[in-house]
């Protein structure tokens, strides 16, 4: 019983790492892709009062922009590999110490 429950604890670290690992390719792979600093924080031009005609509202965000995926986070994304990974050895481990018992009781009946 403890093999399997080990062996699923590797299943779901494994899952939780590349999970983690994916959120950490995304953020470097938008990191890549994003202007520099200076270029991002370009200020706006004065609005006077013969700008032009005023702006038009905003509209609310549609359903297919709530869907969109938001910025990942770096640190969690980091900290979740380094959980994923200690539960992977903890998990590895149960299934080390539940095969040395079972080599154990075999023996021991010979």
């Amino acid at each position: 019983m403890s093999f399997s429950i080990g062996l699923s604890g590797l299943n779901a670290a494994t899952r939780r790492l590349d999970a983690a690992a994916f959120e950490v390719a995304r953020t470097s792979a938008q990191e890549v892709g994003r202007p520099p600093a200076a270029q991002e924080a370009a200020p706006a031009p004065a609005a006077g009062p013969a700008a032009g005609p005023p702006a038009r509202p905003v509209a609310p965000p549609r359903a297919a922009d709530a869907a969109a995926p938001t910025d990942p986070d770096l640190p969690r994304a980091m900290v979740d590999m380094i959980s994923a990974s200690n539960a992977f050895l903890a998990n590895l481990q149960t299934i080390r110490r539940t095969d040395e018992n079972l080599r154990a009781l075999l023996d021991a009946k010979r």
